[in-house]
């Protein structure tokens, strides 16, 4: 199972679980940019087989599918924040639109997937600074 975003909130604890469960979770995401963080105070590379990975690469992408052999993707990747948007939108829009795509084209050529699942959300909460 390849989860996107795995060095995240979400995709941290969605790897935990999938690991308690018994699935076998490939990673992909860049590294943490926070100390502390998730990824590193739950062990998560103890338990994913992992990629530093810039999802914004479609050979970087293609690659790790052509290594993993996933059977089921689970994207969560993303620049969620909507301050940093504002900043940088062009790379938001780059992770978050074609990084998506490209996930989703690696996943659609993969003869082996049996389903995908995108997962986003919204921080409204975040103010504008």
């Amino acid at each position: 199972m390849l989860v996107t975003g795995h060095s995240g909130f979400t995709g941290g604890w969605l790897s935990k679980w999938l690991n308690i469960l018994g699935a076998k979770v490939v990673g992909v995401s860049l590294k943490p940019h926070t100390v502390p963080n998730l990824f590193e105070e739950a062990k998560i590379a103890d338990i994913a087989e992992n990629y530093l990975v810039d999802i914004r690469s479609k050979a970087e992408v293609q690659k790790v599918f052509d290594e993993t052999s996933p059977d089921l993707v689970i994207h969560l990747a993303a620049q969620p924040i909507v301050s940093e948007g504002y900043r940088d939108p062009h790379g938001t829009f780059e992770t978050n639109v074609m990084g998506t795509l490209n996930v989703l084209e690696a996943a659609t050529y993969d003869n082996r997937i049996k389903g995908a699942v995108c997962i986003t959300t919204n921080c409204a909460f975040d103010p504008i600074i």
